[in-house]
């Protein structure tokens, strides 16, 4: 009787543990425990559309693709608000779930499609994640990132220096 007893409390609780471990996956959790501070080291390295722009916070500059062997190089640096805006940008999707190498399932094909490439540093930590297959992947984690490479676009495209130089020659695919 003793036997039975403890046997059907030692199921009662792996049930109990089994149905715990299964909620705790089902929460969505971040990967990673961001600050609502911005870090003082964080900085960015966004290289899209075929290198047609490369914005480099480490360096403050800009590079713009006009020709196949021509860049321009004007130097850029982000306001505190616009690197505010990405880094909170980057906390909301939980950029460090996206693996160095990212690709990600899809029903939709589209090839040639264009590279997204970004190196960015966080409280010493830096990570690359590189986007070269399904980039318009439905996924959410792939929505999410194309809307943070659209950000980087935005605050490029608004610069008087880069509307004023001349259109690009690279064919961007």
């Amino acid at each position: 009787m003793k036997f039975r007893a403890r046997r059907r409390w030692l199921i009662i609780l792996i049930t109990i543990l089994t149905l715990f471990g299964i909620a705790l996956l089902l929460v969505e959790q971040k990967s990673f425990d961001y600050k609502s501070q911005m870090p003082k080291d964080f900085n960015f390295v966004a290289n899209y559309y075929e290198g047609a722009y490369i914005l480099d916070t480490y360096h403050q500059k800009l590079t713009v693709a006009l020709d196949w062997d021509k860049d321009t190089v004007l130097p850029f640096q982000l306001t505190n608000k616009e690197k505010k805006q990405i880094y909170d940008m980057m906390c909301d999707i939980d950029i460090y779930q996206y693996p160095q190498d990212y690709g990600p399932t899809s029903k939709v094909i589209v090839d040639p499609s264009p590279d997204f490439n970004l190196k960015f540093t966080l409280d010493s930590v830096t990570c690359i994640i590189n986007w070269e297959e399904n980039t318009w992947s439905e996924t959410r984690a792939a929505r999410n990132l194309r809307k943070l490479f659209d950000q980087f676009s935005e605050i490029i495209e608004k610069d008087k220096r880069v509307q004023a130089l001349p259109k690009s020659q690279r064919a961007v695919l």
